[in-house]
């Protein structure tokens, strides 16, 4: 507590005050640079998440897969096993090639973790055959994730269409922090040398003399520089080749003055390549560009720096040729950032609307004037942090808007009574800073100490939410700095005291009817006699009627089984909430209005005018029970296709009425008496009942969002061939472009590229793989396209258009066909990931197809697939190594000759123009294709001598696994899938399916085979068990703070129990949110990231208001009141900021809750912003402010009621357990001497 002189004195408010022209420039500085800073800082839609992720890989030639892995993969993985710091690592073996993926935990450094892991392959060298290749060690970069594709289509044909894609694509590169640009499709121009084996052998020539040869006919080297006279020459030696015929001339081979030409041997052909991959968009062909950025560059920067090249193309791109920009990440963060800009406006416009209509408006505006100000130092902070603005930023922005101003509500209201007290402005600022500056910057200290333990978040999730508490810490910090420093000086200046009397008006006549309300509620609680006791009737009907009323409301949720369960035609997954059309929302509201009534005249007891507003009332909502209840009985109940969203959300705020109005209606209720065992135990119940409730809820790591577009993956088996795979594509292209006929036109463009992957860390060539990447059409044109098509939607379901394609591609056979929505974000695994683990590769394959066929059999998970791969049939060429020894050859000389005889090795460059022509040496096509005549291959060994492959190597016709897969040291075979959102189903809830059909179905894994679930269930799990460790540690940091500021254990444990019981709230958000505050109707889900941390930024915010209240009750106790009295006095003077700040609050974040803002960047007569309804970022943050505004509400309720109770029953506690702990003693010294004897 503050001592007198203290009271009267703050040495930063008493400077500010001293220097208030200082104060006026540092905010207009503090303005000027806050805004510089928003349009300054680099813009992001997630976090930027660098995780060290280093690549080994290791080329063993003509080594089987099962070989690799023991003679490559797990001599470097028991080296890799020594570093710490990783967090897992996997591996692949493969015929001939051993990749290992070692993943450390983000808090190393990628140079720190990349020399570990360099110093563990070198001391696994020596443990690797002695003719494999040196292990290469590289790092991965989420980097090489594309940023937006470009695609080149028209009339021209594919070599022209090539030839414009590679300019652009070297002037993309060009630019400032592009890190690689990929070409996919187009024609390129090639001249093939087709050499004749027998001739070949017949000439006693190999592959090799033919490609060197060539190279060495084709130069242009610069031979110095002479001096003849006074002049330099330069000597140039130009011996490039200026035609295609003049390389039938090469001379091969000189012997006894014969010449061997190249004619002699091979047959010249200037033609194209063999296309490898292929591109269309919209079903025109097309050559496509796939941007990667640098690490740390500006996304939108960039972005528009190639959209001004792509827009001033200065003639380069011909008449007839068009491009398209998709995928573009930068529009997707333009939109988040105004989206977010928007809701922080709206919920600042909110916040001072309820400031004006409860303080008038100068003095509105001395406490609003809080909410730029301190975002404006934020920002600026921020900036110079290095921290960018992405979407975790903005929201934590949008978190604080309404707790900015709650430290200016309390300073500007004791500013407020010492002024009315008849204090000059000077004083009473400086005074009524320091009456409540302890308690001010306790609540802040114990707001930031529940997001100091996020800060320590291990791993992705870690990386990607650091940003919220950082944000909010450096917010609080500055909303403090804005409450001590500039506060007093612009309410020095500005407040506003009214000293005329006038009549009161209707808004000042409410207030003092509930402040009368509310004392008489705290008299009735504090006072220990009971005015007006009633009967054990009126006690058990109301008591019936609560727990009745509970019983309605879970089964209404979904949440129990009876019969009515069928009449109503509920489920336990909650069916209802599609029934809840009209007649299903009266029935909740009213079973919810009933138990909050029942509950008020249960603990209240019986009024003392049988015709009160209550009876009636109560009356009212019961008719109204039983009309709903009846109603879905008959048959007149139609199926309703109009969203109620608005008629939900309406409901939802006259549901909450009563609650804000009741110490109004108290006014009105005569002999109010409350029994306060009553009353504490209901809460302790409720609170039990609340955890068991929260208990029921499926829960997800993250929320799913509504995708601006989607992708399909199509891929054949190993060793089909591009032409094979197209065939295939092209019957999905068909099914994509005909949606808009079938009654779905959300599809603004589509981009096919064949024989490659569009996305990911390696883009490689794979002639059996496709992609088709789709984009939607803008939420809001999405909005108008519905309204012309379907008068009754409120815009077109991505996730049903998605649905619908599923269903679609079924009937395509031939290829695995997945779909998946565009989703950003930290990757944290599949839906559903099942990984199976063992020795023997054929029990893991039985276990996994019975595993796979009970997931793919769950109703809702959808894309399933396994990562086990069997060979196809393939020709393995299987080297004596011995022999090969023996004869002068070594693996990688018959690979390379093999090779190079199959698919060609080039040779040189032939310039034509500005265009270059790779010159490429291969076998003929008949030969290739005859496989005796593979056998027979000549092989030129070290002295030049022929050797023939069938001497060295056998060539065999097989089938067998291809490839063996490892995580951390153990086989494994990985069962993967996504749920579907349209069924409603969390992962937690499929796993939970799973596991029981597996025990249903007799799967019986053998000793040394287990199965666990990865993916978004470990991740989840790890999260969820951080979140309980931090809950505690915040807790502990609270109650460390309160208790040096009380320098009690009593006040700081009346604190921490009113934080529990906030939990209420919680968990009534939790349940009644995604049905009132969603313009579509959702299932209840625990969302693990975003509502626990919800849930331990609530813990830090609800104390605020209990610390300002107890630290003014012991003020007035130490002015000599007495404990009645303080109470009394307390709760009316602090009742105005307590509910002023907690309406603040929650009104600044009911934007991000309901997703209902203004958008000021589209204005109606370019002065009135339109309206945003179901903003797309709120399906992400809302369960986190559904937390707060539910729990935080509930809270208050407390502060108000349970700490002044809690406060008058354990205040002097201490006394009587020190007596009874002396009672007791004397007894125990009484009895021990009667034991002894004496």
């Amino acid at each position: 507590m503050l001592s007198k002189k203290q009271q009267r004195s703050f040495f930063l408010t008493n400077f500010a005050l001293q220097n208030k022209i200082t104060v006026f420039v540092l905010i207009a500085i503090i303005t000027f640079f806050g805004i510089l800073s928003y349009i300054q800082l680099p813009k992001e839609d997630f976090p930027e998440i660098k995780i060290p992720y280093v690549f080994v890989s290791t080329v063993y030639p003509g080594v089987a897969p099962s070989d690799v892995e023991v003679l490559i993969t797990k001599p470097i993985e028991k080296h890799l096993k020594t570093i710490g710091n990783v967090r897992h690592i996997s591996s692949t073996s493969m015929e001939s090639f051993s990749s290992v993926f070692i993943e450390f935990n983000p808090n190393i450094d990628l140079d720190t973790a990349l020399q570990k892991v360099r110093d563990a392959v070198n001391q696994a060298k020596s443990e690797l055959p002695a003719d494999t290749n040196d292990p290469r060690v590289e790092e991965i970069s989420f980097d090489r994730i594309p940023i937006m594709m470009v695609s080149f289509f028209g009339e021209k044909d594919l070599l022209e269409l090539r030839k414009i894609g590679e300019k652009y694509q070297d002037k993309i590169e060009s630019l400032e922090g592009v890190l690689d640009v990929q070409l996919i499709g187009g024609l390129d121009r090639e001249i093939k040398v087709l050499v004749d084996g027998d001739k070949l052998a017949h000439y006693n020539l190999s592959f090799n003399d033919v490609t060197r040869s060539i190279a060495g006919e084709n130069i242009n080297v610069p031979g110095g520089t002479i001096e003849i006279g006074e002049k330099n020459f330069l000597v140039r030696i130009p011996q490039e080749f200026d035609s295609v015929e003049e390389l039938s001339g090469v001379v091969i081979k000189s012997t006894k003055g014969d010449l061997i030409y190249l004619k002699d041997v091979a047959r010249i052909l200037n033609g194209f390549q063999k296309q490898k991959t292929k591109s269309r968009y919209n079903l025109q062909n097309s050559v496509s560009l796939l941007v990667m950025k640098k690490s740390g560059e500006n996304i939108v920067a960039l972005s528009d720096r190639i959209n001004a090249l792509l827009k001033n193309s200065n003639g380069t791109i011909p008449p007839g040729v068009d491009v398209a920009v998709l995928g573009d990440r930068a529009d997707n963060i333009r939109d988040i950032v105004t989206e977010l800009t928007n809701t922080i406006i709206t919920g600042m416009l909110l916040v001072v609307f309820i400031l004006l209509f409860f303080l008038g408006k100068r003095n509105a505006l001395i406490v609003g004037g809080a909410i730029p100000l301190s975002i404006f130092l934020s920002l600026t902070i921020l900036q110079f942090m290095g921290i960018r603005l992405n979407m975790v930023v903005l929201f934590s922005l949008i978190l604080a808007i309404g707790m900015l101003v709650d430290n200016g509500i309390v300073i500007v209201e004791s500013i407020f009574r010492h002024k009315d007290a008849g204090k000059s402005a000077n004083e009473a600022a400086k005074d009524g800073t320091a009456e409540v500056a302890l308690p001010v910057i306790t609540s802040t200290l114990t707001t930031l100490a529940a997001f100091v333990p996020i800060l320590f978040w291990p791993g992705i999730m870690g990386e990607f939410i650091k940003y919220l508490p950082l944000t909010l810490i450096v917010v609080f910090l500055s909303s403090l700095f804005v409450a001590l420093c500039i506060i007093p000086v612009l309410s020095a200046v500005f407040l506003n005291i009214v000293t005329k009397k006038k009549k009161k008006s209707l808004k000042e006549k409410e207030e003092k009817a509930i402040l009368k309300g509310y004392k008489k509620l705290l008299i009735s609680v504090i006072s220990a006699v009971e005015i007006n006791k009633p009967t054990f009737k009126w006690k058990f009907g109301t008591a019936f009627w609560f727990l009745g009323s509970l019983f309605l409301t879970m089964v209404v949720m979904g949440k129990a089984k009876t019969g009515i369960d069928y009449a109503l035609s509920l489920s336990v997954q909650g069916t209802l909430i599609k029934f809840l059309d009209v007649y299903g929302l009266v029935l909740l509201l009213g079973i919810i209005g009933l138990g909050f009534l029942s509950f008020v005249l249960w603990t209240v007891g019986k009024p003392r005018k049988a015709k009160s507003n209550f009876v009636k009332l109560f009356v009212t909502v019961y008719l109204l029970v039983l009309a709903a209840i009846s109603i879905p009985f008959l048959d007149a109940i139609g199926k309703f296709d109009v969203p109620i969203g608005m008629v939900r959300l309406l409901a939802g705020i006259i549901l909450l009425l009563p609650i804000l109005f009741i110490f109004r209606g108290l006014d009105k209720y005569s002999n109010v008496s409350i029994n306060r065992r009553i009353l504490i135990y209901s809460f302790i119940i409720l609170l039990l009942i609340s955890f068991n409730m929260i208990g029921k809820l499926d829960s997800v790591l993250f929320p799913k969002t509504t995708p601006e577009g989607f992708k399909i993956s199509i891929k054949l088996a190993d060793g089909y061939a591009l032409e094979k795979t197209d065939e295939i594509v092209s019957k999905v292209e068909r099914k994509v472009a005909s949606l808009s006929s079938e009654g779905y036109p959300i599809v603004k463009q589509f981009v096919t590229n064949v024989g490659t992957q569009a996305s990911g860390f390696f883009s490689l060539d794979n002639s059996n793989y496709a992609e088709i990447s789709i984009d939607f059409y803008s939420q809001e044109k999405r909005e108008q396209l519905a309204k012309k098509e379907y008068l009754l939607k409120n815009q077109i379901d991505p996730y049903e258009v998605m649905d619908y394609m599923r269903k679609e591609l079924k009937n395509i056979s031939g290829a695995k066909i997945t779909i998946g929505e565009n989703q950003s974000g930290p990757h944290v695994g599949k839906d559903v990931a099942l990984e199976i683990s063992g020795d023997d590769f054929e029990v893991l394959r039985v276990l996994r197809d019975k595993s796979r066929k009970i997931i793919e059999n769950i109703e809702g998970v959808v894309n399933v697939q396994d990562n086990f791969k069997e060979g196809g049939t393939e020709i393995r060429v299987r080297i004596d190594r011995d022999k090969a020894a023996v004869l002068g050859l070594n693996p990688i000389m018959i690979a390379a000759t093999i090779r190079t005889a199959i698919n060609g090795e080039k040779a040189t460059v032939y310039r034509e123009d500005e265009e270059e022509i790779d010159v490429i040496v291969s076998l003929q096509k008949k030969q290739v294709n005859d496989l005796g005549y593979l056998k027979n291959l000549a092989i030129k060994n070290r002295d030049g001598k022929e050797v023939r492959l069938n001497q060295v190597a056998s060539l065999t016709m097989s089938r067998g696994i291809a490839a063996v897969n490892r995580m951390d040291f153990k086989r494994v075979i990985l069962v993967e899938g996504d749920i579907s959102k349209q069924s409603g189903k969390t992962p937690q809830a499929v796993t939970m399916e799973i596991e029981r059909k597996i025990q249903e179905e007799g799967v019986v894994f053998p000793a040394g085979y287990t199965f666990k679930f990865t993916g978004q269930q470990e991740s989840s799990a790890e999260s969820t068990a951080f979140l309980g460790k931090a809950l505690w540690i915040a807790l502990a940091l609270i109650a460390i703070i309160l208790v040096t500021q009380f320098n009690s254990l009593i006040l700081p444990g009346i604190i921490m129990f009113s934080v529990a019981l906030s939990f209420i709230g919680v968990v009534l958000g939790l349940y009644l949110a995604p049905l009132f505050f969603r313009l579509e109707p959702e299932l209840a889900k625990f969302v693990v990231l975003i509502t626990g941390v919800g849930v331990l930024s609530l813990a830090g915010v609800v104390v605020n208001n209990a610390i300002v209240l107890l630290d003014y009750i012991q003020q007035l106790r130490g002015q000599g009141l007495t404990k009645v009295e303080a109470i009394m006095e307390a709760g009316v003077v602090r009742f105005r900021p307590v509910m002023l700040t907690a309406i603040t609050t929650i009104v600044g974040l009911l934007p991000m809750s309901t997703g209902i803002s203004l958008d000021f960047t589209k204005r109606i007569f370019l002065v009135v912003p339109t309206l945003i309804i179901n903003a797309p970022s709120s399906e992400f943050w809302s369960p986190m402010s559904d937390a707060v505004i539910f729990g935080l509400a509930v809270a208050t309720m407390l502060t108000l009621i349970m700490v002044p109770v809690l406060y008058y029953i354990l205040d002097g506690l201490h006394f009587n357990v020190r007596l009874n702990l002396v009672k007791t003693g004397k007894g125990f010294t009484r009895v021990f001497r009667k034991f002894m004897g004496s």
